[in-house]
This record gives structure tokens, sequence and C-alpha cells, in this order.
């Protein structure tokens, strides 16, 4: 039993006990684990990463022997899971084993429109109804894990769906862990008095491959939605950027270009970027001038050229700044941007867009895992990125070690050693070899809360989706909130 899920059942324990006619099962604890708070465009990481990433650049050759033939030549990165990959693939056969996994369970937008013209029967609060802007059109290409753009997601371990908003209406399903539905809407049902409230949310799922709706008690549910808006914001901005100056980008991969200084003696600049896989981008063209950290993979307009420098304007935050001219790389820049990979680390999800014909079109749309901060981990870093190298799969060490503990399926690398890439593996050892158990497709936990090391985590089948449609040299990946 993981440990989100033993936290839980101890409060609802102390939640029955405590409140009074509390023996019903819709009554559970809201879960520990908060949706993620709105931050500033970067969180500071601690030292401890700055300091570890210095000493983990390539596996051993004692550690090489033990690998699988196909894989000791394959580069190698920090651990990419920030919590046990062992309580993904627990809470992942818990859900399988009820058959809740979302590819069994999933609605589509087209799916939840019949269930709008539902009659009337409760007071509607608020009618959830997102849709694309004017300037995208849904051209879908990748169409696994269906969800409406607005949906639910279940962080208890057992939520009751009941055909009707009261405690005393039949059970038609129960929901579990990491389980997201599409929402329709909001109404007035039962008062419960221990959450001191009557909102209850209408939803939909598939039930032995019907289509069904039901209610869940609102104070149980966390709301979501594919912030489309703000992602059109983001491609028409940066695209204008783009397109009408000569753009390059961060190159300190592994810092393989040089440490850039410390900033007044820490490991991170006033901004909280962090030293390392960054570059330092000075106010003056010399470098006894002040300056900030610029990240790996960021994209940037060059505005000038000096003998040592270039003048560079970071698309991810405001200023003009000089770079030494070794961190500055033209390789595969875009000249015209055309595809882009957006990752909302709010809500978990993440869609891309195409351009055609003057017009973005949406390909797919689907839930993501992004980065915690942590000991070793970083948070997924906010901003516009060049999508840099593909990469069919990368080994990661177990953390703080030397020890190759697996692979990551066909990633694309956007930022340091982030990657947007397929659900982890780790090898079976079996008579002090490494064995590949083959690829994993599904992680339950995908699009419930951070817990990836930095990188951005998808099902496998999307993975492999991007990594065969994306064209490096067209192609950028932003990260909002």
């Amino acid at each position: 039993m993981n440990r989100t899920i033993r936290l839980t059942a101890v409060l609802c324990i102390l939640c029955l006990s405590v409140l009074a006619g509390c023996g019903d099962t819709d009554i559970y604890p809201i879960d520990p684990t908060p949706e993620p708070a709105e931050t500033s465009w970067v969180e500071i990481p601690p030292d401890a990463v700055d300091e570890a990433s210095e000493q983990h650049e390539e596996a051993s050759e004692e550690e090489k022997e033990t690998l699988p033939e196909t894989d000791q030549d394959k580069p190698v990165e920090e651990d990419i899971n920030a919590d046990d990959i062992n309580e993904d693939e627990e809470i992942t056969e818990e859900a399988e084993e009820v058959d809740v996994t979302q590819d069994e369970v999933g609605t589509s937008p087209e799916d939840c429109e019949t269930c709008q013209d539902d009659p009337v029967k409760y007071p509607v609060i608020k009618t959830y109804n997102t849709t694309l802007p004017e300037g995208i059109e849904a051209d879908l290409l990748y169409t696994d894990y269906q969800i409406a753009y607005d949906y639910v997601l279940i962080l208890n371990k057992n939520v009751n769906i009941r055909e009707e908003p009261t405690t005393q209406s039949k059970v038609v399903n129960t929901g579990v862990y990491g389980e997201k539905y599409s929402l329709i809407e909001t109404v007035e049902g039962e008062f419960l008095d221990g959450y001191e409230s009557a909102e209850w949310n209408k939803i939909t799922f598939k039930k032995d491959g019907v289509i069904t709706t039901g209610y869940i008690f609102a104070p149980l549910t966390h709301v979501r939605n594919f912030q489309f808006d703000k992602m059109y914001e983001e491609l028409t901005r940066i695209k204008d950027q783009v397109d009408n100056h000569t753009t390059a980008y961060i190159s300190n991969y592994k810092n393989y270009n040089g440490w850039p200084p410390r900033h007044n003696g820490s490991s991170n600049d006033d901004y909280g970027y962090r030293r390392s896989q960054s570059a330092s981008g000075y106010v003056e063209p010399n470098k006894e001038a002040y300056f900030r950290y610029i990240p790996d993979g960021i994209l940037l307009n060059i505005l000038e050229e000096t003998e040592d420098f270039y003048k560079v304007k970071p698309l991810t935050f405001e200023g003009e700044y000089y770079v030494e001219k070794k961190y500055v790389s033209f390789k595969n820049s875009v000249e015209s941007l055309t595809q882009v990979i957006i990752v909302d680390r709010k809500y978990q999800n993440c869609a891309t867009f195409e351009y055609r014909d003057g017009q973005w079109f949406m390909i797919s749309y689907v839930f993501a895992t992004t980065g915690k901060d942590g000991e070793y981990a970083l948070p997924t870093p906010l901003g516009h990125y060049m999508t840099i190298q593909k990469r069919d799969r990368f080994l990661y060490y177990k953390d703080g070690t030397k020890i190759i503990a697996g692979y990551a399926p066909y990633a694309i690398r956007f930022s340091g050693g982030g990657y947007i890439h397929g659900v982890p593996v780790q090898y079976i050892v079996r008579d002090g070899k490494k064995v590949d158990p083959g690829l994993k497709e599904y992680l339950h936990t995908i699009g419930t809360i951070p817990r990836s090391h930095m990188c951005v985590r998808n099902y496998t089948s999307h993975a492999k989706f991007l990594y065969d449609r994306i064209e490096i040299g067209k192609a950028g990946l932003f990260v909002i909130e």
C-alpha cells in the first residue's frame, strides 16, 4: 500500500470518528496532496542538485558491463523519478484490477455532448464548456486516453459515484486514486455538514463500454481543464518572436561548455534559476557586470554580435543580455516555428500543435506528469525551449548513486537533462546482469500530481507519437502554469 493511500486511510478513520453522521461512504477526507499553487516563473531548487550534477555524467565501465548489450552506449541522466516508481506501479496495478484505467473509463468531448442534453433536475451552479480558441482547430492524430476539455481528478482512495447528488442515491461506480472523469456541470444537491457544502459534480464515464453519467460530491474532487486560451496566447506570441528574428538557444548540456561563475557565491541567481547547465546573461558586454542565469535550451532572439558575446533577448523573460558565444547555439535553430508541445504543470496535462496554411491545429492533448521539488529532484522549469534532440531511450541512475536503475523511452530533450518521454522502465536484475523487461505503456499516476524528477512523463504511446512526429529545427516545447 503506497504512502498516499495509507495517509488517506488514516485521515478517513479520524473523520468518521469525529464528524456526526459520518458513517456514509460518501464522506472522505480531502487528500493531503493539494492542487499545485500558483507560482512565479521559476522555483529555487536545492544546491544539492547543482553539486550532484557534477558527479554523474556517465556510467562506470563496471556498471555498463551489467547492462543489456543494446543499452551499453546509451546516454545516462540523473534519476527521473522524484517518487519511487514502484509506488506508481502499485497504484496502476490497483486500477487495472478494478478496470478503471483511463483508456477504459475515459470519454471524449463528443461523448459528453449527448449528456448535456439531459433534463435539468437540480439547480446548476456552474456549467463547464472549455473550447478551442478561434485560432486553433482540432485535427487529432493521437486519440488514446480520451477526456473532455474539463474534467475532475480523484486524489482519494475510493469515492462513490452516485446516480443522483444525494448520499441515499444508488452507487453506480467507485472512483479510485488517479482517476479522471469528464466534467459537465456542478449542481446543488444534498448538503453535507462535514464539508459545509451542497455542491456535486456531474461527470461522465464509460462502464462496460457504455457512456454513463453520475454525481461525485465536489469537495472530494479536483477540477481541472486544458488551458487552451493561455496556450494560444503563447503560440501566437512566441511564433511572432521566432519567425521575425534570428533565433538561437542556450547550449550547456551537462556543463560541457563550462560552468558559469557563481552568482554572489550562490548556485542560484536572484530569480531562482540555477547555475548548473546554464549560461550567464550579463547586462553589459563584460564578465565583471551583473548577470543572471539563462538555462540550457531557452530560446533566444539574437540582437547583435560583439567579439566575445551575443546580445540576446530570451523569449521567456524580460530584458536583454550579453552571453558568451560558446553558450549560444545555432544548430538546428528554428527559423519558422511550426510545431509546439505545450506542457501545463499546474493541471498536469499537455497538448501538441502544428502550424499549417496560416492556422494552428491541435494534433494531440493528453495527461502528463511534471517534476516536483525534492532533495535531488527539480520542478519542470517554466519557459520556452528548443526541442534539442531525440533519443530512442536514455538511461537513468538511482538517486545519489552511479547505479543505473532503468531507462526512459522515446525521449525529446528540451533543457539540460530534462526530456519529455514515455513511462520509465526499471531493469530486472538476474545473475548480476540487468535485464530489460520491455516497454510499459501506462501509469495511472500520469496526470495527477508532480512525481517526476524534472522531466515530463507521458504515456509511452504518446511519447512515441511525439518522437515520430516532432521535427528538430521546427519545434519548441513550452512549459506554462
